[in-house]
């Protein structure tokens, strides 16, 4: 998916554009020029992560500050002293 679409579809999950921006506190035209430069500022990427109950990841958002997660478990090691 692009930038675009992803932040339409964070948009679309918060109810709209103005949804969002009064759910963040940022006006309207934030939120809009956001989707017309296809990018989310950094401060902004985990609030409306939060403001949409994770229905767009952060990763999503901005994969250049927020990389893939590593699903696996094998690097997890329990440290047992």
């Amino acid at each position: 998916m692009d930038t675009r679409a992803t932040i339409e579809k964070a948009i679309h999950a918060a109810g709209g554009a103005r949804r969002l921006a009064d759910v963040l506190g940022v006006s309207i035209q934030r939120v809009t020029n956001w989707k017309r430069r296809e990018s989310v500022p950094g401060k902004w990427v985990i609030p409306v992560e939060q403001a949409i109950d994770g229905a767009v990841s952060r990763h999503e958002l901005r994969p250049d500050l927020y990389p893939e997660p590593d699903r696996s478990i094998g690097h997890l090691e329990e440290r047992r002293d």
